[in-house]
């Protein structure tokens, strides 16, 4: 048998309506709205409250969403149909009910694409109305909001394990790490603490560690973290996240709203989640002072998720 979950899928990451309704400073949504701004995402929150969920949480539609794909420049244009997933989990705020997650089958994959300097562009429909349409670079898999970074602020090979690089005998789970809605600033007294906290996972066994901070990529903060985690970002241990899209420090915005922190977090956990797929068989979710410590006859991470989990 065959299963398409085992296939390459564009996946994009809808904001829920719950995030805007009511329009409000609240725990589970808006904190900030940039006043040039306001006009713009009141119309969109009233325009959220049309949207309907199931029992499961996932989009209930009349018309069918759609993607229009083309793999390369020079590729066929083809159209697939989407489908949102259900993520009805929880009202607490850890839960990944914030956002809508949805997928379009990627047809024509190989991986030579996977590797190409070429981009997938995507246009996203519902019914015949387009909603909107980006490009994903095949070589980092990734594009948008808490995605995107300059490459001395990672090595990671996204592609790891699509050619079955772990086929190792003794089975040894990989682990990578989210540190999401960090509002610390790297200032001098806290520069130790971050990197106590890479070092430390890296030894007990973590693999990827992925860092989401509120400074911007021109902030000198940014530049003095980056310069500090140079070799651990150049060895493809560590990559560092701006959620400042809008280039204010110790603000985590995008196109001039600021969501509450836990949502930021729920953003940044989701999309890591998915971006780790194919890479790591666990993914680990602390903040910058919370220290993973094995105990009793376990040595690291691997440890103790084998004593409890024994199947590969």
């Amino acid at each position: 048998r065959s299963f398409d979950s085992f296939g390459p899928f564009v996946t994009t990451f809808f904001v829920s309506h719950y995030l805007l309704e009511p329009f409000v400073i609240n725990d589970m949504g808006v904190e900030k709205v940039n006043p040039d701004s306001k006009d713009t995402w009141r119309k969109a929150a009233e325009k959220f409250k049309e949207t309907q969920y199931d029992i499961n949480g996932k989009r209930i539609s009349i018309e069918k969403y759609t993607c229009l794909i083309k793999n390369t420049p020079t590729s066929e244009s083809y159209t697939v149909e989407g489908h949102f997933l259900p993520n009805r989990l929880t009202t607490d705020t850890n839960a990944n009910r914030r956002v809508d997650i949805f997928r379009c089958p990627i047809e024509g994959f190989s991986e030579s694409l996977a590797y190409s300097n070429h981009e997938i562009d995507v246009e996203i429909y519902l019914g015949k109305i387009k909603l909107f349409k980006f490009r994903i670079p095949w070589q980092t898999r990734r594009s948008g909001y808490l995605l995107e970074q300059p490459d001395n602020a990672s090595k990671l090979n996204p592609w790891y394990g699509l050619s079955d690089q772990r086929n190792n005998i003794t089975y040894k789970p990989v682990v990578h790490l989210c540190v999401p809605g960090t509002k610390m600033i790297p200032s001098r007294n806290h520069l130790p603490l971050f990197l106590e906290f890479v070092s430390h996972h890296l030894l007990i066994g973590i693999s990827h560690i992925y860092i989401s901070m509120d400074i911007s990529w021109k902030s000198p903060y940014m530049k003095q973290l980056i310069r500090v985690y140079k070799s651990y970002i150049n060895e493809g241990k560590l990559t560092i996240i701006s959620q400042a899209r809008d280039g204010f420090d110790i603000m985590h915005s995008t196109d001039g709203i600021s969501f509450h922190r836990s949502t930021i977090k729920t953003f940044q956990t989701t999309e890591i989640l998915f971006l780790a797929k194919g890479q790591a068989d666990y993914l680990a979710v602390f903040d910058i002072d919370e220290f993973f410590i094995p105990m009793l006859n376990h040595k690291t991470i691997q440890d103790v998720i084998l004593s409890v989990d024994i199947s590969p």
